[in-house]
């Protein structure tokens, strides 16, 4: 159905252990991200999500969240409600919008660098129905845009625009364009309430 398929989408759009050290410049651009934010022990933050459905049966429909992250734990968010199409999915795992997973599931390279933002390709290891997967990512705020390519011609779009909270700068909003088999929709999240517990200030680990 479509609305369940939507809401499988948007999961997986959706600040965990850095990978191993490595001399490929994109696994390199991503340890970074992991180096600046190695203070943070945990943080918890609330969100709100707005879906537009662009294709039948044109629904409009929003989530309200909260989520967190641990150090070498799990990165998750809670939905209190979610629409009768999505039961079974209240906490969804946010791990597959994290540079630092990356490396575990992608071939990495480096195509682009300018200053704290570099541009990546991914390369499935898979071998499953991704064509092309191209990401930008700051080495202060993570993951600031991700396009993925679909075999059958579908694709999501992902833009974040951070915020700084104690010094360290985290998604302040999500806006995706999802275009996958016959579901069209957009939806935007809202993150704010950020609480943030770390070992030192964030002065000290940014350059």
């Amino acid at each position: 159905m479509k609305i369940a398929a939507l809401f499988c989408c948007l999961l997986a759009v959706a600040a965990v252990p850095a990978p191993s050290p490595s001399h490929n410049p994109a696994a390199v651009a991503i340890e970074e991200i992991a180096s600046n934010k190695a203070a943070i022990r945990s943080y918890t933050f609330d969100v709100h999500v707005k879906v537009v459905m662009h294709s039948f049966p044109w629904l409009r429909f929003h989530l309200d969240g909260t989520g967190s992250y641990e150090r070498n734990g799990p990165y998750t968010v809670h939905f209190t409600h979610v629409p009768w199409f999505g039961k079974g999915f209240e906490t969804i795992s946010l791990a597959a919008i994290d540079p630092n997973n990356w490396p575990k599931h992608y071939d990495l390279s480096l195509l682009e660098r300018h200053g704290d933002l570099s541009v990546l390709a991914l390369r499935d290891r898979s071998r499953g129905h991704l064509k092309d997967v191209r990401a930008t990512i700051d080495a202060r705020a993570g993951l600031r845009e991700v396009l993925w390519q679909y075999e059958n011609g579908g694709l999501i779009h992902l833009t974040v625009e951070p915020t700084t909270v104690q010094g360290y700068q985290f998604p302040a909003l999500d806006s995706a364009e999802i275009s996958v088999s016959a579901v069209k929709a957009t939806a935007q999240g809202e993150f704010s309430n950020y609480r943030v517990v770390a070992d030192q200030p964030a002065t000290t680990q940014t350059r």
